[in-house]
C-alpha cells in the first residue's frame, strides 16, 4: 500500500511526505520494519519514540492533540520521518490499520489444510507423531521432537533438537530456537488481548506479530504467550517458564528469566536478564523491571523498577519497606 491509499484507509491528515510512498506495515519500539510507520498517541511515547536509534526509512501518525509548533519533540520528530500524518482518532487508525496488515500477512494461507505429509522426517532426523497438525509454511530443523496432538498452524519454524510435549497449540507467525522443551497444553501465538472501545462497541486490535523463542527455553504446562500486535513477543534466551504462565502481548523477557507458576505480564511490559518472579507474581503495562530483580510471591507491580530491585506486596513495594510495615503493624496490634 502506498501513503494515498493509507490515507484513505484511515482517514488521515498527511502533513508532509511523498503520497506515493510505500507502506508496508506498523512498527513497535523494539520491533523496526523498513518503511513501517509508529503510532504515536502520548507525549511519554514520542519520548520514548525519540530514543529509538533506527536509519530504517519509516513514517508516523499523530494524535492531533499533541500537534505543537514550538514543541521541541515535535520538531524532532518531524526531522526523523519520512512522513508524518495526523488523526482526531488514532485508536481507530489502530484498529483498521491492525485488520488491513493482518489479513494482507496471511493472504492466501490455507489453514485447515494439513502439510505434514511434505515434511520429510528422515531428512531431518526429527520424530513427528501420526496425529500432528502441520500448516503451510512450516521449517522444522534437525532432529526435533513432535508429539501426538500438537497443533503447528502454519508459518514456524522450529528449530534443531527442539521437544513439543502433546497437545501444544503453535498459531501462526512464531519461531522458536535451538534447544527448547515446549510442555503439554501449552499456546504460544494466540491473539493479544487487545480492544478498543469505539461507537459503544469493542473493537478488536488485529494481532500479525507472532513470538520469537529464543534458544534454550522451557515452558511448563498450562501456559499462554500471545502473539504480539505488529511486532513480536520476545522470549529471551535460557528463560525458564512454570506451569500456568500468562505472557500477554509485547511482552519482552530478557535472558534467562525465571517466571514462576501463575505469574502473568501484562502487554508491552518488559523483564530484564536474569530477573526472578515469584509465583503469582504480576506485571502490569507498560512496565519495565531491571537486570536482577527479584519479585516476591503474589506481588503486583505496577511501577517500574531498576536493576537488582527486590519487590514485595501489592502493590509492589521494596522488600525493606515491607519488612518495617509488616513490623508495624505487629507493634501496633501488642499496644491494643
Amino acid at each position: 500500500m502506498n501513503l494515498s491509499g493509507l490515507k484513505d484507509l484511515l482517514n488521515i491528515e498527511i502533513l508532509f511526505g511523498d503520497v506515493e510512498t510505500q507502506v508496508k506495515g506498523v512498527s513497535t519500539s523494539s520491533t523496526i520494519v523498513e518503511n513501517s510507520f509508529f503510532f504515536i498517541s502520548t507525549s511519554r511515547f514520542l519520548k520514548k519514540y525519540l530514543e529509538i536509534n533506527t536509519e530504517s526509512p519509516h513514517g508516523a501518525i499523530i494524535s492531533e492533540e499533541l500537534l505543537s509548533d514550538d514543541d521541541q519533540n515535535i520538531q524532532q520528530l518531524k526531522e526523523r520521518c519520512l512522513w508524518l500524518a495526523s488523526t482526531q482518532d488514532l485508536n481507530s487508525c489502530m484498529v483498521r490499520s491492525s485488520k488491513f496488515f493482518h489479513d494482507n500477512f496471511y493472504e492466501g494461507f490455507d489453514w485447515t489444510r494439513n502439510l505434514v505429509e511434505r515434511h520429510i522426517v528422515e531428512s531431518t532426523k526429527s520424530k513427528i507423531a501420526k496425529d500432528v497438525f502441520i500448516g503451510p509454511d512450516v521449517e522444522i530443523k534437525e532432529n526435533v521432537t513432535i508429539m501426538s496432538g500438537v497443533k503447528i498452524m502454519g508459518h514456524n519454524v522450529i528449530d534443531a533438537n527442539s521437544v513439543i510435549f502433546p497437545n501444544v497449540t503453535i498459531y501462526p507467525n512464531v519461531r522458536i530456537g535451538k534447544n527448547c522443551r515446549l510442555h503439554s497444553n501449552t499456546v504460544i501465538g494466540s491473539d493479544g488481548f487487545g480492544y478498543k472501545f469505539l461507537d459503544g462497541e469493542h473493537e478488536k486490535i488485529w494481532h500479525y506479530g507472532g513470538v520469537e523463542i529464543h534458544d534454550n527455553v522451557e515452558i511448563g504446562s498450562g501456559s499462554s504467550i500471545d502473539g504480539g500486535t505488529f511486532g513480536p513477543t520476545i522470549i529471551g534466551e535460557g528463560c525458564k517458564i512454570d506451569n500456568h504462565v500468562q505472557i500477554a502481548h509485547n511482552v519482552i523477557l530478557g535472558k534467562k528469566v525465571i517466571l514462576c507458576g501463575k505469574a502473568g505480564l501484562a502487554g508491552s511490559s518488559k523483564v530484564g536478564d536474569y530477573t526472578i518472579l515469584a509465583g503469582g507474581a504480576c506485571l502490569a503495562p507498560d512496565c519495565e523491571l531491571g537486570v536482577g530483580c527479584k519479585v516476591g510471591g503474589g506481588a503486583q507491580v505496577n511501577k517500574s523498577w531498576p536493576d537488582g530491585s527486590t519487590v514485595v506486596g501489592y502493590p509492589a513495594i521494596n522488600s525493606r519497606d515491607w519488612k518495617r510495615s509488616i513490623i508495624r503493624f505487629q507493634q501496633l496490634n501488642k499496644s491494643k
